[in-house]
């Protein structure tokens, strides 16, 4: 797949260069190597290119300064953009556009839906919206509204309140100005995500084609924002006192409640932002850490007691200690690793462990000379753990890379030679879709380890692969869409707790055998019962025996499949 990349220099450009590199060859273009004030030089660039995606991340952002500059913001924000639609059309090319919640008066008093009617107060809102209608012209398109992005980068609004900080003690902030802050890392995993999404599966995506609200989920003023940045870095010292935007005169009216509801996209993509404050949080903590200092200096925390913490919930839980050394323990490894061994050498191997948890297998991994290393991890704090364990073992450092969904991997076609995926599938919101994503990655002859739940497995054959499920994956997955539907999007830890409860009690080895045996490239190489004792930990051990009985123990069905060599 091929991908032209407008903007790359920007606070969401900047990101989409990083989150959209793997998928495939990317062409980015920017300044001073185009011109997007003279928009009749675009044509001839996105010909010569001859993408399968266009992802235009320029636009013209100073809000002021455009008031007085109509006409070179509607070049670059309008005419710029339908010049890029009009190729995109010609080529049968995706565009994927961005707009902004500035297209609204904010007379509404409460957040913004797809269907409400538009009404920009500034030449800026103006320019954007008839962006959006210029985007629409290329017949296949994404337009995705935004509000208030930010980032580390210099001159974004963090920058600049870290900067204020510096040289006053004291700040005064509107209050009166509502909106959605939105990471430009998230907004960019996101495209990244559907990007690769359009790679495997054109029609679904075109399916859901159009425009879309994406923003961080929630809510709030600017003044309750800042506070908020100054809480996460530590700078309570700081006073933030309320105040009201007629205060601060500007060229350029904005709306004063312009937050979005971003329902839509969340329920027809079955993904979506996660709520402003947990988005900020992962920003300052990147913020604060020291650059460069991870590999130089010892780590602080000690890795152990790091477990420990993680697990403290689960103290009370009769089987804490079996926990506490699963994470801690990593021999528990090398009979899995030995198995893998078995199919395919590990030494010189590329390997993808998704559901890396804690690290223990990418430590065994690097001790048996894998030539590459990746996990992927859906837990934020696991993925922290598996950092941490790497740093105080004093090993390369694999990629980790985070993917809420569980549902498309951010990495290019053929790309590693094992994939090692164990307890990871009840926890995908369409398992159909990941298996899709493991197989893409998978090289030719390569092999993949699949553990898939089998709560009900003494109702079915494993002697033969026979295997008949009275839950169809069909009814499974619309059970999902239901009962997401009925919780809002900024929920998004129950959503994730949701989705895994259905999967672990709907999901069977049967279904995914048929997924997977008819697949044309994958060929189904050996397949067993495999005890899971850890999996118990999840639920009070009365629970499982009041639901099941003590005939049932909790398993999980082991299957290896090998990728065929196209013919």
């Amino acid at each position: 797949m091929h991908i032209l990349l407008f903007g790359k220099n920007g606070q969401l450009g900047w990101e989409l260069n990083r989150s959209l590199i793997t998928l495939g060859d990317l062409t980015v273009i920017d300044y001073p190597n185009v011109d997007f004030n003279q928009p009749q030089t675009l044509p001839e660039i996105v010909r010569a290119a001859r993408p399968d995606v266009i992802v235009n991340a320029v636009a013209y952002t100073n809000v002021d300064k455009a008031e007085s500059e109509p006409d070179v913001a509607r070049r670059i924000n309008a005419d710029a953009v339908g010049e890029i639609a009009r190729e995109a059309r010609n080529l049968g090319a995706l565009l994927v556009h961005f707009s902004t919640d500035y297209v609204f008066d904010g007379a509404k008093g409460s957040s913004y839906v797809e269907t409400d009617t538009p009404n920009p107060l500034s030449v800026y809102g103006k320019t954007k919206l008839a962006g959006e209608d210029a985007a629409a012209q290329a017949g296949k398109y994404l337009t995705f509204r935004t509000s208030w992005v930010y980032s580390n980068r210099v001159g974004g609004f963090v920058s600049k309140v870290l900067e204020w900080t510096k040289t006053q003690n004291k700040l005064r902030i509107v209050d009166d100005q509502i909106g959605s802050p939105t990471w430009s890392r998230m907004l960019a995993e996101v495209t990244g995500q559907l990007t690769a999404m359009y790679g495997i599966d054109k029609t679904w995506l075109l399916e859901r084609q159009g425009l879309y609200h994406l923003a961080g989920a929630g809510a709030v003023s600017r003044y309750e924002w800042v506070k908020e940045i100054l809480r996460l870095m530590g700078r309570e010292d700081v006073v933030v006192l309320p105040a009201k935007t007629i205060e601060f005169p500007t060229p350029a009216v904005r709306p004063l409640f312009s937050a979005l509801d971003c329902s839509m996209f969340n329920a027809r993509f079955g993904i979506g932002l996660p709520e402003w404050r947990t988005s900020a949080g992962f920003l300052m903590e990147e913020m604060a850490a020291p650059k460069q200092a991870v590999m130089k200096n010892p780590p602080t925390e000690n890795f152990e007691q790091a477990v420990k913490n993680y697990l403290k919930p689960y103290e009370n839980n009769f089987n804490y200690e079996t926990m506490l050394q699963g994470h801690l323990d990593t021999s528990r490894f090398s009979s899995w690793l030995e198995q893998v061994n078995r199919y395919k050498p590990i030494r010189g191997s590329r390997i993808l462990s998704s559901g890396c948890g804690s690290g223990g297998d990418l430590i065994e991994f690097s001790k048996r000379s894998a030539k590459e290393i990746i996990g992927v991890e859906v837990d934020f704090q696991l993925a922290r753990l598996a950092k941490l364990r790497l740093e105080q073992a004093n090993l390369p450092m694999p990629s980790l890379l985070l993917d809420y969904a569980g549902s498309s991997l951010p990495m290019k076609s053929d790309a590693v030679d094992i994939v090692l995926s164990l307890h990871v599938l009840e926890h995908t919101t369409n398992p159909l879709l990941y298996l899709q994503e493991i197989m893409r990655v998978l090289s030719p002859n390569g092999i993949v380890f699949l553990d898939i739940p089998s709560r009900y497995y003494i109702f079915e054959q494993h002697t033969n692969l026979i295997i008949v499920h009275w839950f169809p994956m069909r009814l499974r997955n619309s059970l999902i869409k239901i009962l997401l539907s009925l919780v809002p999007s900024s929920k998004i830890d129950l959503r994730y707790k949701l989705s895994t409860l259905i999967n672990f009690y709907f999901l069977s080895p049967g279904q995914i055998i048929r997924i997977i045996k008819n697949m044309d490239d994958v060929e189904v190489v050996d397949s067993y019962l495999h005890l899971n004792a850890g999996a118990r930990a999840a639920f009070p051990q009365g629970f499982i025996k009041l639901l099941f009985g003590p005939l049932i123990k909790m398993t999980t069905y082991r299957l290896v499949a090998k990728k065929k060599v196209s013919a």
